[in-house]
């Protein structure tokens, strides 16, 4: 699902223009984004927590070649699922055809 696939959900529920939703979504998910640099958190209830966590630098390997690689420091996002999140995907059957299994068709 996309941002726009989510304000066209959201003018089909509340008949509100597609323009302004389209908008409104990309507004709060800027004021996330903006919240979770800032301050390094946000909690959204009943849906998660975004956590900024740094990771330190380190030495990887190149899988294709095996030669060392140096990667810097830098922050990346966690996100831990809230109770009504956790609640409804549990109640999901496990045979849904829209879920993927975790490390499925990667390759």
């Amino acid at each position: 699902m996309t941002k726009r696939d989510i304000a066209d959900t959201l003018a089909v529920k509340t008949g509100m223009d597609q323009r302004k939703l389209r908008q409104l979504v990309k507004d709060v998910l800027d004021a996330i984004i903006d919240t979770i640099v800032a301050e390094g958190r946000i909690e959204l209830r009943g849906f998660g927590v975004f956590t900024a966590k740094q990771r330190k630098a380190r030495t990887c390997r190149n899988p294709k070649t095996g030669e060392a690689v140096e990667v810097a420091a830098k922050y990346t996002v966690s996100f831990k699922a809230g109770k009504e999140m956790k609640q409804r995907l549990a109640d999901k059957p496990l045979t849904s055809p829209t879920m993927t299994v975790a490390g499925e068709g990667m390759e």
